[in-house]
């Protein structure tokens, strides 16, 4: 299946500000996010907890067991509907901008993968490696209004490329 691809290695990206790569990767996960009803982390709990504060962490994660349900050198997974809060937090959890003003830690460092599904369970974001990876699937009309706001932020459409990847085979 071919998905959307934002290729953080393309010499256009890497010649982008980091105000403006924030800007090309925070498109994107508004545009994800905004038809997404339903989400997945595989993440570590000490320092997802540590980099978003527990009020953040609780709301994203209400109904994750107290225990941890992995061995603590392993990532846990956590699979729930998408609400409108959680959806804000998840957005600030996957930023690479967002830190801890305290502890300077970066949540999206605590996420080794994270998938938003659509209405139909198809994979309308996926987010591998910290962030070094992301994939996206957007219709038409969304694709072409991330590139209208790439092209007024002159972000380079280049860094966006299609790929022939099967999604569903990528944890969680």
């Amino acid at each position: 299946m071919g998905l959307h691809y934002l290729d953080q290695d393309h010499p256009d990206f890497r010649r982008l500000g980091r105000g403006s790569r924030t800007l090309a990767v925070h498109a994107i996960l508004r545009a994800s996010l905004a038809g997404s009803r339903r989400f997945a982390l595989q993440f570590d709990r000490a320092r997802l907890l540590a980099s978003l504060g527990e009020a953040a962490f609780t709301a994203l994660m209400p109904h994750l067991p107290e225990s941890p349900t992995a061995p603590p050198h392993l990532y846990e997974i956590y699979e729930d509907e998408l609400s409108s809060d959680q959806r804000t937090i998840l957005r600030r959890a996957l930023s690479p901008a967002i830190t801890d003003p305290k502890t300077g830690a970066l949540p999206l460092h605590a996420i080794r993968s994270a998938r938003a599904r659509g209405e139909g369970g198809e994979t309308r974001l996926r987010i591998g490696d910290s962030g070094g990876v992301v994939f996206f699937a957007l219709s038409a009309d969304e694709h072409a209004a991330l590139l209208a706001e790439y092209e007024l932020a002159r972000i380079p459409s280049s860094i966006v490329d299609i790929l022939e990847v099967d999604v569903e085979a990528l944890e969680p």
